[in-house]
């Protein structure tokens, strides 16, 4: 497993996501001149979260299509979510969620899947407004997720695959630009102090 950082999206995911997600929102019906958020809100508590999962992922899927041209397409059966075709080792498996916590949920399924490990893209949002609280990136297969007891269909990522996981930085393209300036400064510095 590699470090998290080195995923190529690592430092855009949070503003994909925040496209992607407002385009969920703020999707309009010409007919009923209502927007996706006005339908959501009016929806059982019981599918919203399903709603909202997988919008978001298709609508995470025409982003990366746009911004990365040929680099992403949907995945079958025994893949990730979202796969990428030059690197499928940066492949992405989505999940979402507006229950406050570190904990990170899915469906059973995901333990007892035939998948190989990937990238799991986690995205926390508000689910009164639908805007983003957390966006966070790891490393999981399905040894690492726990079957929830009962008959209930969900289950739930280990504590100790929680704790691999980054909140990744908010403001994207700008925090790479002034990490690679700071680096630059600071080794700047360092060759100064040297010919001293």
């Amino acid at each position: 497993m590699a470090p998290i950082v080195s995923h190529p999206l690592y430092f855009q995911l949070h503003w994909i996501c925040q496209c992607a997600l407002r385009t969920v929102r703020e999707c309009r019906d010409p007919f009923f001149h209502t927007t996706t958020l006005d339908d959501y809100r009016a929806m059982s508590p019981l599918v919203r979260g399903a709603f909202v999962g997988t919008t978001f992922q298709r609508k995470l899927m025409l982003w990366l299509q746009m911004t990365y041209p040929g680099m992403w397409r949907e995945g079958g059966p025994n893949e990730p979510d979202l796969v990428c075709t030059h690197n499928a080792d940066f492949s992405l498996e989505v999940k979402t969620s507006g229950k406050k916590g570190n904990s990170i949920n899915g469906n059973r399924v995901q333990a007892s899947a035939n998948k190989a490990p990937s990238y799991l893209l986690y995205v926390n949002y508000h689910p009164d407004t639908l805007t983003i609280r957390d966006v966070r990136l790891g490393w999981c297969g399905p040894n690492d997720w726990q079957a929830s007891n009962g008959n209930s269909q969900s289950a739930y990522l280990k504590p100790e695959a929680v704790e691999r996981f980054a909140s990744v930085p908010i403001h994207g393209n700008l925090s790479m630009l002034s990490f690679a300036a700071r680096e630059l400064e600071r080794n700047e510095t360092e060759m100064v102090d040297w010919h001293n």
